[in-house]
């Protein structure tokens, strides 16, 4: 049986006083997550961590049934974390023009 470890971390750099990445390791799940908050865009981190927030509800979701297609759960991902990103900073304008996140998910087939 395969076995895989796995942990995260992420680092501000030399440029940022505040991280904007966020990450996800859930080898229980066999998903992996990577937002880059794009240092410098308008509160990248909130976008990274709705991102990350929307993979893990998609794939724990997807773990409790039998049928699981891991192209549409990553597609369903990115519609729901765009759909919630959106939503966020309309209620948030004074946050204009900070929605840049170019993502990641990475869920390996489960081994047979």
């Amino acid at each position: 049986m395969l076995q895989i470890h796995s942990f995260g971390q992420t680092d501000i750099g030399l440029k940022r006083s505040n991280n904007e990445d966020a990450f996800l390791c859930q080898p229980e799940l066999a998903v992996w997550a990577v937002a880059d908050g794009m240092g410098g865009a308008s509160s990248g981190e909130v976008a990274s961590g709705i991102f990350a927030d929307a993979t893990l509800e998609i794939f724990s979701e997807a773990a409790k049934s039998e049928a699981r297609e891991n192209y549409l759960l990553v597609q369903e991902t990115f519609r729901l974390a765009n759909e919630r990103i959106l939503s966020w900073a309309s209620h948030n304008p004074e946050y204009k023009g900070g929605r840049g996140h170019p993502d990641t998910a990475d869920p390996r087939p489960e081994e047979s």
